[in-house]
């Protein structure tokens, strides 16, 4: 496995098959991590492009395969740089041909590459506040209910 260790983190990047010469092309805004993110799930078996799972599992791993940044453009440039590559080289590997990155995202109903932070739950009110408190009560006043029950029916049975 050879990554060459450049300083650019938002571009266009492939990796290719060093037996085959069949590559995959890909975008990211993070190069460095999404080129892990492909060589794990490659190791785990459970990569979404079956043609270079299949290259992989027939040849020495991680070894057998070479990344290089292609591209560094902006986040806005992705796609049409990526699409661009796709279309002009060779990109065996990838599954999609027609639509790539964040279009094909849309189209499978997946999450766009950007995360939105989760929402926070619902901070308590005064009213939910009162309401866990009159919970506590209740549950209180039902404990003294049955030691009381207890109680009584100790004394009775010492009678």
């Amino acid at each position: 496995m050879i990554i060459e260790i450049n300083p650019v983190n938002c571009g266009i990047y492939s990796i290719t098959h060093k037996e085959s010469g069949q590559a995959y092309v890909g975008s990211s805004i993070d190069i460095r991590s999404r080129i892990c993110q492909h060589l794990k799930s490659l190791s785990r078996g459970k990569h979404h492009s079956s043609k270079m799972q299949s290259l992989y599992n027939s040849s020495e791993g991680n070894t057998a395969f070479e990344c290089r940044i292609l591209e560094a453009c902006s986040e806005d440039e992705l796609d049409e740089r990526e699409a661009f590559h796709i279309e002009t080289g060779n990109s065996e590997l990838n599954i999609a041909t027609t639509k790539f990155g964040r279009q094909a995202r849309k189209i499978a109903g997946r999450k766009p590459r950007q995360t939105v932070a989760k929402p926070k739950p619902p901070r308590k009110t005064r009213c939910d506040k009162k309401s866990d408190d009159a919970k506590r009560a209740a549950k209180v006043a039902r404990q003294r209910e049955r030691r009381a029950q207890q109680r009584a029916a100790a004394a009775e049975m010492s009678i």
